[in-house]
């Protein structure tokens, strides 16, 4: 072996060694090794310092120890942008840190005030619109509307009255902004599954009629799929081909308008029914012929509960 294939060999093995004994995350972009309370790691100096810029931090001087003062930052600023507030960093939170943080150096820059104009202006009304402290469309100008509910929004949060758009300014706004749209969402969908559960219960009292699914009869899935096509979900009609779609829901957080499913007998996947709320449901029962509404748990006593699934309403 040569003398410089000797030294390149050795070279490589010492960066491996390296490797191997401080972990490859000293290499990785930050977002890229996972950070959670009680991590010691230089990405988590970055963090706090990406934190105190935010205003998420009162501190100038940071260490590399993922502490208690830093994890509830991070969960106020999860909270704040619609993150699980796990208090752990990896690559969403990691971004979202990031495009914030490109935001408020925009804003650094380039606050916005009266009489601008543009895309950015734009952005900015429709924020304040879905936070109803605008009553008007985007124009993308900002005029005397625009700055009373800029004025309004910082009066509402403490903050001074300046009409301008600055950094922490924007960054609120864009945090109710998102929150103020999810709180609708939620409401819409709560709305869309009372009206599910307002059809669904028209049909007590039909007969119980094994493969069919209509007004003049129902078996279980045939009762399911007919209610959820009415809110433009289609579903086999079959229990088990139903228990594979939709999304998997824990049984404490059921909403009305959830499928529930059971194992019956040797069936794993041998009934559904639909969750109605106050740990009640309605379904067309073999038992009774008809459909009726039972006690979530007290039906649980005799058929094995499995699990539920929720569907996308219109």
């Amino acid at each position: 072996m040569s003398g410089n294939t000797l030294k390149q060999c050795v070279r490589v093995f010492i960066t491996s060694l390296f490797m191997i004994m401080f972990g490859t995350s000293i290499f990785a972009d930050f977002g890229d090794t996972i950070l959670k309370n009680g991590v010691n790691n230089p990405d988590v100096k970055i963090l706090k310092e990406k934190l105190a810029k935010l205003g998420y931090l009162e501190d100038s001087e940071f260490d590399s120890v993922f502490d208690d003062t830093t994890d509830k930052a991070l969960k106020s600023f999860q909270k704040e942008y619609n993150l699980e507030p796990d208090g752990m960093v990896g690559k969403e939170t990691a971004s979202v840190i990031a495009t914030i943080e490109k935001q408020y150096e925009l804003r650094t820059k380039n606050p916005l005030k009266k009489d601008d104009t543009g895309e950015e202006v734009v952005e900015i009304q429709k924020m304040l619109i879905n936070y109803g402290l605008l009553d008007a469309t985007a124009t993308g100008t900002y005029g005397e509307k625009t700055e009373k509910a800029v004025i309004d929004f910082q009066k509402k949060f403490g903050m001074e009255q300046t009409g301008i758009v600055d950094p922490m300014t924007y960054m609120k706004l864009q945090s109710v902004s998102n929150t103020g749209l999810s709180d609708r969402a939620s409401e819409s969908r709560a709305r869309t599954n009372s009206k599910l559960v307002d059809f669904a219960k028209k049909f007590q009292g039909v007969k119980y009629a094994w493969g069919a699914s209509s007004p003049k009869g129902f078996d279980c899935s045939g009762f399911t799929s007919y209610v959820l096509k009415n809110f433009g979900v289609k579903l086999d009609h079959q229990a088990s081909k139903q228990f594979n779609t939709g999304t998997k829901i824990e049984r404490s957080k059921l909403w009305p308008g959830d499928l529930v499913f059971f194992q019956t007998g040797r069936t794993s996947v041998g009934h559904v029914g639909i969750y109605i709320g106050d740990d009640k449901f309605i379904h067309a029962s073999t038992s009774k012929k008809k459909v009726v509404i039972d006690d979530l748990s007290l039906y649980s006593k005799y058929s094995t509960y499995i699990g539920a699934r929720r569907y996308n309403l219109n």
